[in-house]
């Protein structure tokens, strides 16, 4: 399995490559009234209005940091047969890690209403959290963003 690696605070996160559609610089976007704080607001991605998320602002309560390395990444994320693309705004997104999906390591740990972990992988020198689109984004973010294709 090939990893997107990125950090959010002070861990290390991997994304499934194949749920990866396009890594960006991060120009900005537009903001949304009344959103969770760490929705940031809207692009356009290939001529559709696409949510952006701050992924240090959902995994830390922190906002990823203006650095070089900081990429928008767009991801498919999926509700039954249904898909759209996210944008999630990353840190350090300036590398992937090959790695053995048998020698992932189970999540430790379930936080209620957090991300859900598909396990941990040994690379690079220090623990990589893999984690897929549908288990990073909230339950409430995907109410929202598969509700609003119905309501057209």
């Amino acid at each position: 399995m090939l990893l997107l690696v990125f950090e959010a605070g002070a861990g290390r996160y991997g994304l499934d490559v194949r749920d990866v559609l396009e890594v960006a610089a991060f120009p900005g976007c537009r903001e949304v009234p009344r959103t969770p704080p760490y929705v940031l607001g809207l692009v356009n991605y290939r001529g559709e209005a696409t949510p952006v998320v701050d992924v240090s602002a959902l995994l830390t309560g922190g906002p990823a940091g203006a650095l070089l390395s900081t990429r928008l990444v767009f991801v498919r994320s999926r509700c039954g047969e249904r898909q759209r693309a996210v944008g999630l705004v990353v840190e350090r997104a300036v590398e992937t890690v090959s790695c053995d999906e048998r020698e992932m390591k189970p999540a430790p740990l379930s936080i209620a209403g957090g991300p859900r972990f598909r396990g941990a992988v040994a690379a690079g020198g220090g623990l990589i959290h893999c984690i897929s689109a549908e288990g990073l984004l909230p339950e409430e973010l995907r109410a929202m963003l598969f509700a609003a294709g119905e309501a057209g």
